[in-house]
């Protein structure tokens, strides 16, 4: 756990047991216009008592078990039914008879629980084992994790902590704008708006809210109590080199005004294992930090099929490559 300078304890989020592998299933309107006029079969996916993590899954593969599956994990305040990527993903795996998997964080979307009434459960900890269960229990043959911005930082922390039996059907991550320890830059800047200060009691349930330019309020809530316990989580950059082994892919979008594409470089050099041949980046010259044009789903359709379909790199694409 995390002890901050007032004294205050800050928990780390301990694993849950499933109470259930059999999900239920729910059918709902998509929200994407690309799907408008189909119904999304959605599975509920039972933890602990009266909460559930809402997921969609499709099987295109299971006679061709050779194939790795796509799980892909949201964002931060991202949800799976108005998701440009996951409606772009699902039509990629359908054509190229692939598995699909991703859902919506607790308290996002679909899945139960509140951003602003459930403080303890909206946490990195919470959302990693979320994903470890998911994974354990919803998939069965080797994946390829693709996370978008938090969605990386919980692939990575996977990788690093997860038991060998599950990590070894990881072959390969791509980090669609990484954001790992994001959240250290959000506590600075509450600091610098006044919130939060040193030396302060803080109750866990003050919110900072934040400003944002995706969110229909103009801001999104932040508690105290998220952002110091994602201080269990943060990974060091400095004790990762070599503990990797699969094939990374980072792509980072050069006008990204949220995380900047230099610390995508930083975190580039930080994977690269001995060889250095397990890493490379994309840095899309006119690329914001969402990605979900036509022209970076192109960028991330490449990457996916030469990590799906055993396409070596060359030794050029091992560099650093500006689209």
């Amino acid at each position: 756990h995390y002890d901050d300078k007032s004294g205050q304890n800050f928990e780390n989020y301990h694993p849950y047991s499933v109470i259930s592998c059999e999900t239920q299933k729910i059918i709902v309107p998509a929200f994407e216009p690309k799907l408008r006029n189909i119904l999304m079969i959605i599975h509920r996916f039972p933890i602990l008592t009266h909460e559930y993590i809402a997921f969609q899954k499709y099987t295109n593969n299971s006679n061709i078990r050779t194939l790795p599956g796509i799980f892909y994990v949201n964002a931060f305040h991202s949800e799976m039914q108005n998701s440009r990527k996951v409606t772009h993903l699902i039509n990629y795996c359908k054509r190229n008879n692939l598995d699909f998997l991703t859902f919506d964080h607790y308290a996002h979307g679909l899945s139960s629980g509140s951003i602003t009434k459930d403080i303890n459960n909206v946490t990195i900890g919470r959302w990693y084992n979320d994903l470890y269960n998911i994974m354990e229990h919803e998939t069965t043959n080797s994946q390829i994790l693709i996370g978008s911005s938090m969605g990386f930082w919980l692939s990575l922390l996977t990788i690093l902590r997860g038991e060998e039996q599950l990590k070894k059907r990881i072959t390969g991550v791509i980090g669609i704008a990484p954001a790992i320890n994001f959240t250290e830059n959000i506590l600075k800047e509450a600091k610098e708006n006044g919130q939060f200060l040193d030396g302060q009691i803080i109750p866990p349930d003050s919110f900072y809210h934040r400003p944002s330019k995706y969110s229909p309020t103009g801001t999104y809530p932040i508690s105290y109590y998220f952002l110091q316990e994602s201080r269990n989580h943060l990974i060091d950059l400095k004790s990762i080199r070599n503990k990797i082994n699969i094939p990374i892919v980072l792509i980072h979008g050069k006008l990204d005004s949220d995380i900047s594409y230099e610390e995508t470089l930083k975190l580039a050099d930080a994977l690269k294992n001995a060889s250095g041949d397990n890493i490379r980046v994309k840095l899309i010259k006119d690329g914001d930090h969402r990605l979900s044009r036509e022209q970076d789903f192109n960028v991330l359709d490449e990457e996916i099929s030469k990590m799906a379909f055993g396409k070596s790199w060359s030794k050029e694409e091992k560099q650093d490559i500006v689209t």
